[in-house]
């Protein structure tokens, strides 16, 4: 099999992946904000980490979800400010309109904080079902990075390429953005074997 075949078959696995465990986490975000959720087909890739973070709009609302059992390494979940405060708002009960000048304090971080929990203990048990074996994660850490913060973003991510898969996110009326979920090539090789049972 040549190289550049092997490469998009195992991004087609990673995608497939990523459909079936953000379809499960949109489920219980739309249980959780009482709204319809609609998350698009990923588009996955492999990209330079440097020129994907240093191009990115700041600031952002960055979660890492740790993998405590069945798989070693971590998820990263980006969030665009402005979807972080429409859903901490729908979790508190309002309706989730925000205000120009919205602030994201630590109340809203929590409830953010929250959300990606449910939702990535979902996609967690989504794979662990199929794939046949226990998967559990540590409770996410939230950062809202308001710079380019090149430390951290090292520390995520050691190597210079990384994968890249974007969705497209509807909440109802209220949301029409993008959600980023960026992981390690190593992690996703592991994904990838678990799998295909290799």
């Amino acid at each position: 099999m040549s190289k550049e075949k092997f490469q998009n078959e195992f991004l087609d696995l990673i995608g497939e992946l990523g459909n079936m465990t953000f379809g499960s986490a949109s489920t219980a975000l739309s249980v959780m904000v009482n709204q319809e959720i609609d998350i698009s087909t990923p588009k996955v890739a492999i990209v330079n980490k440097e020129e994907l973070f240093s191009s990115y709009p700041s600031p952002y609302v960055l979660a890492e979800v740790e993998y405590s059992e069945g798989l070693e390494g971590h998820n990263v979940l980006i969030l665009d400010p402005r979807d972080a405060a429409v859903i901490a708002s729908l979790m508190m009960g309002e309706d989730g309109s925000i205000e120009e000048n919205f602030e994201l304090g630590e109340l809203e971080l929590s409830a953010v904080q929250e959300v990606m929990n449910q939702m990535m203990g979902s996609a967690s048990t989504a794979m662990s079902d199929f794939l046949n074996v226990t998967i559990d994660i540590k409770p996410p850490n939230l950062s809202y990075v308001e710079v380019h913060n090149e430390e951290l973003i090292n520390e995520l991510f050691p190597d210079t390429y990384i994968i890249k898969v974007a969705f497209d996110l509807k909440i109802g009326n209220l949301v029409h953005s993008k959600i980023m979920q960026v992981i390690n090539i190593p992690f996703a090789k592991q994904l990838a074997s678990e799998l295909l049972g290799i």
